[in-house]
C-alpha cells in the first residue's frame, strides 16, 4: 500500500474505530500494528527516534534553540519536521508558549492548503510517540 492509500485508510478507520483512535492516545505504535499498519508504526518509530534526538540537541545547544524559538516552521523545517508535526514536538520538548503559539499559526496555515502527506503523517504520530514515552520516562 503506498504512503497516501495508507494515509486514507487509517484516517477512514479512525473515523469508524473509536477503539483505535483511543489505541492511539496510550500507545501510538502498539495501536497502529494491532490495526495491521506496520509500515505506518515502523515510519512512526523511526520519526520518534529522531525526534529525540533532535530535542537533546535543542536542551544542548542555546544557540539552536534560540533559533528554534524565533521561527519554529523555519528551522525544524531544515530538519524535515513538517508543519503538521511541529506543535506536538515543540509541546513534548517544552517549548515556551509563545513558541507554540508561532508554530501553530504556522500549521493553521498549512492545513489550510490541503490534508497531510503520509510522511507528514508518520512524522505526527512520531512525535505523539516521543511524547507518550517521554511522559512514560517522567517520575
Amino acid at each position: 500500500m503506498s504512503g497516501e492509500s495508507t494515509a486514507a485508510a487509517l484516517a477512514e478507520r479512525l473515523e469508524r474505530d473509536a477503539e483505535l483512535a483511543a489505541g492511539l492516545e496510550r500507545d501510538a505504535l502498539g495501536a497502529l500494528r494491532g490495526a495491521g499498519f506496520d509500515e505506518l508504526a515502523a515510519a512512526a518509530e523511526r520519526q520518534r527516534d529522531r525526534m529525540a534526538e533532535l530535542v537533546q540537541r535543542i536542551y544542548r545547544d542555546d544557540a539552536f534553540r534560540r533559533a528554534i524559538e524565533e521561527d519554529p516552521s523555519g528551522r525544524l523545517g531544515d530538519f524535515g519536521i513538517p508543519e503538521v508535526a511541529l506543535e506536538p514536538l515543540l509541546r513534548a520538548a517544552g517549548a515556551p508558549e509563545d513558541v507554540l503559539e508561532r508554530a501553530t499559526a504556522d500549521v493553521e496555515a498549512h492545513l489550510a492548503r490541503g490534508p497531510a502527506s503520509a510522511a507528514a503523517l508518520a512524522t505526527l504520530v512520531g512525535a505523539l510517540a516521543f511524547a507518550q514515552q517521554a511522559s512514560a520516562a517522567a517520575p
